[in-house]
């Protein structure tokens, strides 16, 4: 099952590690 709660927590958190980078990076610009 690819949508088991290991699989699901592991991918939000990578994409919202993402996130919060790009966020941190455009107030750096701005």
């Amino acid at each position: 099952n690819l949508w088991n709660p290991s699989y699901f927590v592991a991918t939000v958190s990578e994409n919202t590690e993402e996130q919060i980078r790009n966020y941190i990076q455009n107030q750096q610009v701005k």
